[in-house]
């Protein structure tokens, strides 16, 4: 099944300060991220997805939403 940005997070039980002091960015760019306003590169999707401890497939980008993808 596929996980949002922020559902993926929450699910982990992670808070927007942890995942951005882990991966090395700001508190903007995460809630940025989370909102679809701009997107993580491929290396801060590959961080992400260990940190959330999900696959890469399983991560629902704002691209995939727009595209019908799911």
């Amino acid at each position: 099944m596929k996980m949002t940005l922020k559902g993926a997070r929450v699910n982990a039980g992670l808070k927007v300060a942890k995942v951005a002091d882990l991966i090395g960015v700001n508190k903007a760019t995460i809630y940025n991220w989370e909102s679809g306003l701009t997107e993580p590169k491929a290396g801060q999707i590959a961080l992400l997805v260990e940190l959330y401890g999900i696959r890469p497939d399983n991560l629902k980008l704002k691209k995939e939403i727009e595209n019908g993808n799911t």
